[in-house]
């Protein structure tokens, strides 16, 4: 069995701005991610060498076991309940992960949690598109003839 490392927690200091539970507005204009967890919004910075994923949880959310690349993270803000393979931790602020390639993993994000996620797969996310609608309920009983 591999073991973790958790680095240790750096010092952040934060404009008086900077509200809790929120990231600032430059970032909140970056490309909204279209992630599949109804309790949390993320904002994307693309490269070719990766993707970064700014994350916050509105709600408490439960993200499923999977894989991917190599995942590096760090918490800015709250706390989350992070499972890699077969050991399960909790993060708070300060504290930082990392998600060997090919890893299975799990989380439960809790309400307020605020995160920064480097991901090796630069496609890891793709982008929601702005006032994107699904139409599909809307017309669920039109009949097309």
């Amino acid at each position: 069995m591999m073991d973790l490392v958790r680095y240790p927690s750096p010092v952040i200091l934060f404009g008086e701005n900077m509200k809790p539970q929120t990231f600032p507005e430059f970032i909140q204009n970056l490309s909204e991610a279209d992630l599949p967890l109804t309790g949390a919004r993320g904002w994307l910075v693309n490269s070719e060498n990766g993707q970064v994923l700014f994350i916050l949880a509105i709600a408490q959310t439960l993200l499923p076991e999977h894989k991917h690349g190599d995942q590096w993270g760090i918490v800015v803000d709250g706390e989350m309940e992070l499972t890699i393979g077969e050991r399960t931790d909790i993060y708070r602020k300060g504290d930082s992960y990392f998600i060997p390639a090919g890893t299975t993993h799990k989380a439960v994000l809790y309400k307020g949690l605020r995160a920064l996620d480097f991901f090796a797969d630069r496609d890891r996310y793709q982008t929601r598109v702005k006032n994107q609608i699904d139409i599909s309920e809307h017309y669920k009983n039109w009949i097309l003839v």
